[in-house]
């Protein structure tokens, strides 16, 4: 019986964790509009969903003529023009934090 409660919980969250990645809002935003306990959901996310981190998952691109750089995580794109100053960096990965 306990099994049966323990994978019905965990669809459960797994169903909750899905319609926030669907929703495009940050996780804490659509906590609260939902009533969701933000530790509650991050711990089943991390539990879900463990993330495999790759910290030398960078690309070098050559020969090819940009006019600046390229962010990519999870479908989403960010492209950053020459001449960016670091503010506009920090706020670009601070989306991608929210959303990768």
């Amino acid at each position: 019986m306990s099994q049966s409660l323990s994978q019905e919980k965990r669809q459960e969250w797994k169903n909750i964790i899905h319609r926030q990645e669907e929703s495009g809002m940050s996780i804490k935003s659509w906590c609260c509009k939902n009533g969701i306990c933000l530790h509650k959901f991050y711990y089943w996310k991390k539990h879900l969903l463990p993330e495999v981190l790759d910290r030398a998952c960078f690309t070098e691109l050559t020969g090819q003529k940009s006019p600046g750089i390229i962010i990519e995580c999870k479908g989403i794109r960010i492209y950053l023009n020459r001449g960016f100053d670091s503010l506009t960096l920090q706020q670009c990965l601070s989306v991608l934090g929210e959303r990768c």
